[in-house]
């Protein structure tokens, strides 16, 4: 199984993923995340459907994968399901996020490959672990 390369480059073809195997779980990267309420944006006069946002990659299957969302606005109060990825984690580097970040476990979509802008780096055994703790108490609960 191959892998792309681990630094923070643009995937080569720019937005389109050649093979399945390019990107795994764990991988943090940037995709067009689609919005799940469209809204209209006045500065550019269009409907806005989705953002480029980090996100993590939960499951791969041919053409198209699980993300999770990530994002730097850290709410007051956290949901049951949102890991912290802090910058003072010792692995918060191999991330490639440049600020601390809220992962939001509950807000997942199914993207195609092609919606790939960028590898940013990969989470660790100690944040999958604590990922995972957290997957499985919500689908207990």
């Amino acid at each position: 199984m191959s892998s792309i390369p681990r630094q923070s480059t643009i995937i080569p073809g720019a937005r389109v993923v050649n093979s399945e195997e390019d990107i795994i779980s764990g991988d943090i990267i940037d995709v067009d995340f689609p919005h799940v309420r469209p809204f209209f944006d006045s500065m550019t006069g269009r409907k806005v459907f989705s953002k480029q946002r980090p996100s993590l990659v939960l499951y791969t299957k041919p053409r198209q994968m699980v993300v999770a969302y990530i994002s730097s606005k850290i709410p007051v109060t956290l949901d049951s399901v949102d890991v912290l990825i802090m910058q003072r984690h010792p692995s918060f580097g191999n991330t490639g996020l440049r600020y601390s970040s809220v992962l939001k476990l509950g807000v997942l979509a199914t993207i195609p490959f092609e919606k790939v802008i960028n590898w940013r780096g990969s989470i660790d055994d100690v944040l999958r672990a604590e990922i995972n703790a957290k997957l499985i108490a919500h689908i207990k609960a």
